[in-house]
């Protein structure tokens, strides 16, 4: 060990060997914190028994319900509505070759129940549902907001049609909503 005349003490050039190590030490301790928190160590072997191929859209879906969350967090004030975890949510679908039928079946049926429920659910809550839906359009890129007006112009085509068969005007046909 080097003694230097100016009055260092024996050992000094040490010191900032071990000041690193406490350092090094000390951030180790804390990430060792952070991993042992039983849900990471849960998510971790959850992530590793996930296929290889499967990882990258799964981490995507998780990335994407995040942002979900932290804007449903936001705008709920806004809106009125919050969002919450499913607990019996999937994050693979079934998949029957060559075409799942029966699944198309169940988006028809749900849709219709929700076309008969539309006057009641929406009517009482129609200008918070409006703000909530504005702001939900804004956040759309422009082939998503396309795809919004091709299904409503085919929906009221449908009601025009039906209208047309059964001789009588669409209701509130004369002019634009409220």
């Amino acid at each position: 060990m080097l003694q230097s005349g100016n009055g260092t003490e024996r050992g000094q050039p040490h010191k900032h060997q071990l000041t690193a190590l406490r350092g090094l030490l000390g951030g180790a301790l804390d990430l060792a914190t952070q991993l042992a928190d039983p849900l990471l160590e849960r998510l971790i072997g959850v992530f590793r028994r996930l296929p290889e191929n499967d990882r990258e859209i799964i981490v995507g879906i998780i990335e994407r319900e995040a942002e979900s969350r932290q804007m449903g967090d936001a705008t709920a004030g806004t809106t009125g509505m919050a969002l919450r975890p499913n607990p019996h949510a999937r994050l693979y679908v079934r998949v029957i070759a060559p075409e799942p039928p029966v699944e198309q079946d169940k988006i028809i049926i749900a849709s219709a129940r929700a076309i008969r429920m539309l006057n009641k659910v929406i009517g009482p809550i129609q200008e918070r549902w409006r703000v909530a839906m504005l702001e939900t359009f804004r956040g759309l890129d422009p082939d998503e907001r396309a795809a919004v007006v091709r299904f409503n112009r085919d929906m009221l085509a449908m009601i025009e049609e039906v209208e047309r068969e059964l001789g009588s005007a669409p209701a509130g046909a004369d002019g634009p909503p409220a």
